[in-house]
Order: structure tokens, then sequence, then C-alpha cells
């Protein structure tokens, strides 16, 4: 028990420091991503901004330890390092006697130089060797680091089982979707010329009413609700192939995937949090413009079709943690929409 608590304080000691010089450094990236973006908001297209923001994705994959002599943290560093050079040559440094002159050691201790050591010293203590029972080590205590790292733990392990559990749900669903009618596959067949997506994309329709989505990293499968096929024209539905589409050619998939597992990661970080969000947000807007691009003459037509979407969808989509919808949230597509039409 005593090896495992002085492991424990160890290893939450190291976490302790991990933690607190990613989170300096992160925050000051994101905090200066923060500041370029308004400034290049409206003046670079969102697919630039875009790759932008996932250098804080990149940052949190990397150790803290890798920093230029530019940085703060790498005098910072050395700072800490020189300190603890010197402590530790201060703490280990070997206590010098000054040795006595012969005449003062022989006055001191008159006629010990004349009998062995060994001799001296073995008379009185044959017989008389001092038994001293075994002590049990002290248990110690666990430190605050180490009660840290145990929460921080706790949390991770549930938010991966709540990942595990929805994309086991998102599996069922994808099992329980029905096949597309042959005229949804020929159009989703022209979108993939059109978008110039070469990877296999299956198409199925769902029972959920949600916003239409694609999931699967391996095999991506576009999800379409039954109930919006009656509603929306073939126009309309060529948007929403083209959008989900854009997504699968930018591997959007992947690069949501990588947020979750940082996110879930630095769950401490509120900046990594709103990090996300604006990641998110502006990958909605990019994939927007890949669109409009695509459509060339037809684009007037796509912010209709996803006011038509939002109106259909429900306000919040069920299936945030592991699909990427045309209308994720009512709250974004307002700043979607202004962000088309500028």
């Amino acid at each position: 028990m005593s090896a495992f608590i002085g492991w424990l304080n160890s290893t939450g000691e190291a976490f302790v420091l991990f933690a607190t010089r990613m989170g300096v450094q992160a925050s000051v990236l994101i905090l200066a991503l923060i500041v370029l973006d308004l400034i290049l908001h409206r003046r670079v297209k969102a697919v630039v901004r875009y790759w932008i923001w996932l250098l804080v994705l990149v940052k949190l994959v990397l150790p803290p330890s890798l920093s230029s002599p530019t940085s703060l943290a790498w005098w910072l560093g050395n700072a800490q390092l020189e300190t603890q050079v010197q402590f530790t040559a201060i703490v280990e440094e070997p206590v010098r006697e000054s040795p006595l002159p012969p005449s003062l050691a022989q006055a001191a201790l008159p006629g010990v130089d004349d009998v062995p050591v060994a001799t001296a010293f073995e008379g009185p203590l044959k017989g008389h060797e001092a038994t001293i029972p075994p002590q049990a080590a002290p248990v110690p205590a666990p430190t605050w680091q180490a009660l840290v790292l145990v929460a921080w733990l706790t949390v991770v392990a549930v938010m991966l089982v709540l990942l595990v559990q929805r994309a086991l749900f998102v599996r069922g669903l994808v099992r329980q979707s029905e096949e597309a009618p042959q005229r949804l596959l020929d159009l989703l067949a022209r979108c993939r010329r059109q978008m110039g997506v070469r990877t296999p994309v299956r198409l199925r329709l769902m029972s959920v009413s949600a916003s239409p989505s694609v999931c699967g990293l391996a095999r991506p499968t576009i999800l379409v609700p039954q109930r919006m096929l009656a509603r929306l024209d073939t126009g309309q539905l060529r948007s929403i192939l083209l959008h989900e589409l854009a997504h699968v050619k930018r591997a959007d998939l992947w690069a949501n995937l990588a947020q979750t597992l940082l996110q879930i990661a630095y769950v401490y970080h509120p900046l990594v949090w709103l990090a996300n969000a604006i990641i998110r947000k502006i990958r909605a807007q990019a994939v927007d413009e890949t669109v409009l691009a695509t459509m060339g003459d037809e684009a007037e037509t796509y912010p209709r079709t996803l006011l038509t979407i939002s109106k259909l969808a429900f306000d919040r989509s069920i299936l945030s943690l592991r699909l990427i919808g045309v209308v994720e949230s009512r709250k974004t597509l307002t700043a979607r929409i202004k962000h088309i039409t500028s």
C-alpha cells in the first residue's frame, strides 16, 4: 500500500506539473488566435481560418517541453532548472573537516594510534549486540496532487464511457436505417463527381428526426431522415449531399474525433472548450464556402435549404458527439447565413 501511494503521489506531482505547463502554453496560444481571428474575420476565408485554429489541436498533442529560446516557457524552464541545480549542489556538497595536526591528535587521544581499530572496539561490544526489532514503515498520506490526478482520471473515465455509448448508439442507428432509393443514389454519385470525392460513401434513410448528418471514419455514411424526403426537392437534396460530401472530402470526421478526445483529456481547461466551439463554428462556415463554390450559379438556393432543414429538424441535434450535420444547432445558423450572404 505504501508503494502504491508513493507512486500515486509522484505521478500526481508529474501530472500537475504537466497540466500547469500545458495549460499556460495552450492559453497563450488560444488567446493569441482569438485576437488573430478577430483581425482576419472579414479579410480571410473561413477555410484558412479553420486550418489556423487547428494549431490548437497540434499544440495539445505535442509535449510542453518543445519550446524555443524566444518563448516565455523556455526561459521559465531554464530558470527553474538552474534553481534546482543550485539547490542540489548545495545539498549534496560534502562537509569537509579540517584535519588536526598529528601533535594535537596524539595529545587529545594518547595511545590510540598504538591500538588497532578492530581491537579497540571489538572487546566491549562482544556479547552485547543490541537486537533492534523491525518496524513497519508508516503509510504516506496522499498529497493534493494525487487527489487531483484521481479526480481527473474519474472524469475522463466517465466521459469515455459516454463517448463509447454514443458511438454504439450511432452504430445501431446505421444498422436500423434503410437503403436509399435508386434516384437518391444516382444523385449521390453525381454529387460525388462534382465535389471530387473518391472515397465510397453510403446513403441511408433513418427514422430519427434530426438534421441530415454524416458518420463513419473508415466507411462514411450519410444519414437523411425519411420525413424530410417528401418536403425537400431535388435541388435541396443536392445541397444536403454536397454539404456532407464536403465534410468527407475535408476529413472533418477525423478532426471532430480528435477534438472530442482532446477535450476529454483537457476537460479541466475552459479555454480548450472555447477553442473547440470556435473550431466547430468556423468549420461549418468553411464547409458552406466549399458548397457555395461547388454549386456555382445555383448557390442562391443554399441558404434557403439551411432554413428549411432547421425548421424540419430539432432545435438541437441529438447526434452531436459523433455526427456532423447540416444544421448542428440553431444558435450558429444565423452566423452562418450572415457569413454566406457577406
